[in-house]
């Protein structure tokens, strides 16, 4: 798959919080249409997060998008740390669209401070219990 996330791509910020142990709960916020999926993966190994290689995701999963926010439970990540990357795929191709440089659907990872910044592995590790993800979007809602 290719790389997503680039220096010019506008990201999220993502925020976590120790919850109870057993699973990892993830909450998406800021989804700003129920238009198709947002599409989640989560890395447990530092090499394959850093190259977004999904093949090697921990856990998968396709959650059908809702405007404001959504919730997911990946069960299977009762240890951590694990790093968070997500697309709101609006248009149902599996892919992030772009305009040149402008991002079309919206795109998130765990860790990260503001638009634009994209966390190694450790900042963007989050450990079981509750994790929230904020999706961001360039141009118009």
């Amino acid at each position: 798959m290719k790389r997503f996330f680039s220096p010019a791509v506008c990201v999220v910020l993502a925020v976590s919080a120790p919850a109870g142990a057993g699973a990892l709960h993830l909450t998406i916020e800021r989804i700003r249409s129920g238009k198709d999926n947002t599409l989640i993966a989560v890395f447990d190994d530092a090499k394959a997060y850093e190259a977004i290689d999904f093949r090697s995701a921990k856990g998968f999963a396709s959650v059908p998008a809702q405007p404001g926010l959504i919730t997911h439970e990946f069960p299977e990540l009762s240890d951590g740390p694990s790093a968070v990357l997500l697309i709101h795929d609006e248009n149902g191709d599996e892919d992030l669209n772009f305009n040149g440089i402008q991002l079309l659907e919206g795109a998130g990872v765990s860790g990260a401070r503001g638009r634009g910044d994209e966390p190694g592995f450790a900042q963007a590790s989050v450990r079981p219990g509750n994790a929230t993800v904020h999706v961001f979007y360039d141009g118009k809602p």
